[in-house]
Formats: structure tokens, sequence, C-alpha cells
């Protein structure tokens, strides 16, 4: 389940927010002149989901099952003139008919899963299926210098029909491996390009359903925070724009309900601070968000077990109808305007 909240510009202020409620081992590569190259050698980058995953009895299509995340480390090379340089995504899976924005395996008539994509450098959920082709992953960069980066992807299975309740451990009892899309850098001067292949790889995958547990009644939750001037920020420490908000919840009676936050930007962040997102202008700043009881909430890893760090007590299922926090910028330094953005996720666990 993921919560977003986002927007933001700031003139002179600190603006609106986004934050949405995610390694590659580099290795050596050869670098083709006026061909961007991935770090692989191999050019194969592959993401999988944990074996075992809980699926609540009677989830809603479109309900997260688990979540991932891949990154695919690229270098583009030094040019005689400025060129320009496009980053091209093709998706080899089909839509879902039950949840437009699922793709899945068309060999597998019906599975009850699928994957929603999305895009960590822009935020956007990408829904392009095989029919619709290639589409741009990010506006094209022009250069003559050369540069690097990374292209990040979030995965989620999602639910996205009954035959779940039968048919998941029957496909996926040997594991799972599929081409899942390609990445492709082009030369738009030339016309040279160059790419790497995405995969599904998965081991085996064990479901048991949730006899009792809770679901958020919408799958993302945007709030945008006022705009602050930059005065309201003087050193660092210091708070501004406070936004309480609330992520909706529907629960079944009979469990102690636990939440934890991870940092989708920067996964290993146990702080009370959500890094902000390479596309963000203002600096300085960071955001943090309360629990109900105004205590700053750390982040942790995107897991359910009872060890996992920085998760707080919630409640018992039967009382809650919400998760009730406030969202805040918080100044790491002297703070320069400009837009802020954050992406988290929250995990939900039972006892």
């Amino acid at each position: 389940m993921t919560t977003f909240l986002q927007h933001g510009r700031v003139a002179r202020c600190l603006g609106a927010i986004l934050i949405t409620v995610a390694s590659v081992a580099p290795a050596s590569a050869q670098i083709t002149p006026g061909i961007c190259m991935v770090q692989k050698q191999s050019k194969q980058y592959s993401f999988g989901f944990q074996r075992y995953i809980r699926v609540p009895a009677g989830a809603p299509n479109g309900t997260v099952l688990a979540s991932t995340t891949m990154s695919v480390d690229y270098s583009c090379p030094s040019t005689v003139s400025p060129t320009t340089w496009s980053f091209a995504y093709r998706s080899m899976l089909y839509r879902s008919p039950t949840v437009p924005d699922a793709l899945f395996i068309n060999r597998v008539p019906s599975m009850g899963v699928g994957v929603r994509v999305t895009n960590l450098n822009t935020g956007q959920q990408m829904k392009n299926s095989l029919v619709e082709g290639a589409v741009q992953w990010m506006p094209p960069i022009t250069s003559n210098y050369p540069f690097s980066g990374t292209i990040d992807f979030k995965l989620e299975l999602v639910k996205t029909d009954d035959d779940i309740y039968t048919e998941f451990n029957k496909v996926f009892k040997s594991g799972h491996r599929a081409t899942f899309g390609t990445f492709t850098f082009v030369n738009t001067n030339t016309g040279a390009s160059s790419g790497t292949n995405l995969h599904w790889g998965n081991g085996i995958m064990e479901l048991s359903t949730i006899p009792k547990s809770c679901r958020a009644t919408l799958p993302a939750t945007t709030v945008p925070l006022n705009p602050v001037w930059v005065s309201q920020l003087p050193t660092a420490g210091a708070t501004a724009g406070d936004k309480p908000f609330n992520v909706g919840l529907s629960c079944s009676p009979g469990t102690n309900v636990y939440v934890s936050l991870t940092d989708l930007t920067n996964p290993g962040n146990t702080s009370d601070q959500l890094t902000l997102t390479p596309d963000s202008t203002a600096s300085g700043v960071k955001l943090r968000l309360l629990t109900q009881n105004g205590t700053p909430a750390s982040f942790g890893s995107d897991s359910a077990p009872s060890g996992n760090p920085n998760r707080w007590y919630l409640g018992a299922s039967g009382t809650l109808t919400s998760i009730p926090l406030t969202a805040q910028y918080i100044a790491t330094g002297p703070a320069k305007a400009g837009s802020v953005k954050g992406l988290a996720s929250f995990t939900l666990s039972y006892q």
C-alpha cells in the first residue's frame, strides 16, 4: 500500500510538497563512442518479490500484495557537439482488463495478479503495455559532456481478480522468469542506440490468506502542503507548514495493527527525515511525518515482521478507520526556495 503526498513550488518560499506514502553493484563497462551504456556488462537487470506473500480475504482488485524496487545505472559519453539523449521504456506485458494500471503475463490467461510500475524518477505510473510500444521515461537530456544517472523503478504485485485465491500457488510453485520490458538509450543526433533487458526473475512464491486485516481505502493519497517563506525556516531543525491528513483504512476486528514507513528514495534511511527526490529544486530542507501523538515518525524497511525497525503501534483493528499523520517541512541548513518532493510507502502488520 502506498501513500502519496505531492506537489510543489516555491518562489522565494518553500513550496508545496510531494510525499509518496525502494541497488545495483557497479561493474565496469566499455563505453562505445556516442552511445550511453548500462553499468552491468551482462545488460540484464532483474527484480523479484519475496517468497511468502499474504493476501487479505476478500481483498479488492488493485490491492498491493508486495513491492520492490529496481535500479539501472547508466553512463553517457562526451561528444564533439551538444547531443540529445532520449530514454525509452518498453513494456513486454499486457494490460489487465480489471485493473487498468496493472500489467500481466499474456501466456497465463488468469493468475489473479499483475504488476504496477511506478517511475521513481518522475513519480509517474507507467501504464503502457506491449500494445502501446515504447514511451519516454523522462525528458531528453542535451549535453556534450559525459554524465551518468540511475533509472529507478518501483514494482508492486497487485491483485487483479479472485483467481488469486485458487491459481496463484499453481502458477508460481516452481518460480517465475519472464522478460518484463526493455530500456533503450538513443542518441537522437545519430540514431545510435543501446539498451538493456529487464526481467521479472522470481523464485518460489507462496500465498496465504489473512483472515482479519486492514487495507487502505485508496491506493494512493496525495497531500499538498501550503507554501512557506524561507524566513520561516531560519535554522537547522526549524519546522513549518504543518498539514494534518489521514490515510483511510478499512479493518476487520480481532488483530493489533502496527505501521511502518519506508523512504522510497533512500530505502536504507532510518532517520525521521524523508529524502528529497532528485527532481526537487529546493535545498536545505527535508520533509517529516508526525504520528497521531505528534512524535516524528522514523523510517524503516518495507516489511511486516515484528522486528521491523521503527514500526509503531496503531491500535486494535476493530477501532481503526485511518492512520492520522501530519506532514511538515524541516530545515537541515540554510533554506533555498524551490520545489520539494518526497516518496514514502507504508506497511501494515498484524498480531
